[in-house]
């Protein structure tokens, strides 16, 4: 591979970033708070910056040289790896915090406020 992302990393990351987003909005459709957390986050966003820049910085102007090709696939699978960990560390995250949480409010509403119409 010369230093590019191939398919089936694009879609990892874009799996875990659909993944994530599901797995948010579900815990906190059961009553429980679940912001974002900086040390998950930040680690993820800013190798996969990294990542992209040394991409685009390589195939504009370093094509060919054997280090910077070697850089861009290191700083690719260190990406790789931490959106891999986040993306776990928010399955185990968002287990603790439903565990941890008292039992949600029925999201089943009674029409009309719980009478019934005949």
């Amino acid at each position: 591979l010369d230093a590019g992302l191939a398919p089936w990393m694009v879609a990892i990351v874009i799996a875990r970033e659909f993944f994530v987003s599901g797995l948010r909005g579900y815990v906190e459709s059961r009553g429980v708070a679940y912001g974002g957390f900086w040390w998950l986050g930040q680690p993820k966003i800013v190798t996969q910056y990294a990542a992209i820049c040394a991409v685009c910085i390589y195939a504009a102007h370093l094509r060919g040289i054997a280090w910077a090709n070697n850089l861009t696939q290191a700083l690719i699978y260190i990406m790789l790896f931490s959106t891999v960990a986040s993306g776990l560390l928010h399955i185990v995250n968002a287990r603790r915090a439903l565990v941890a949480a008292p039992n949600p409010p029925s999201t089943i509403n009674p029409p009309c406020g719980g009478r019934r119409r005949h």
